[in-house]
């Protein structure tokens, strides 16, 4: 398992990045949404969905508490999710 995938407990700080808010422009680029693991469900062997217990009750616009997120997207997409596990920035 690669360091920068997502556990249970891990922090997520999601991003919103400058390419989405060119696309949405409701997406604000100053938000940030702060959540922890709270679920993994795992769909294949190599594929997993992480959902997220967000901590103000606010979802990021692109979240859906049915499907979560793919764990392939939050361990990719550096610009967009940072990771925060034991304290440390991953």
């Amino acid at each position: 398992m690669n360091q920068r995938s997502p556990r249970f407990g891990d922090m997520i700080i999601r991003n919103i990045s400058r390419r989405e808010h060119l696309r949405y422009p409701w997406f604000d680029l100053k938000d940030k949404y702060i959540g922890l693991v709270r679920e993994i469900e795992r769909i294949e062997t190599s594929r997993a969905v992480v959902f997220v217990e967000w901590t103000n009750g606010e979802a990021p616009p692109d979240y859906d508490g049915k499907y979560g997120y793919s764990s392939t997207n939050v361990h990719n997409l550096y610009r967009e999710f940072d990771i925060v596990r034991d304290g440390i920035a991953l």
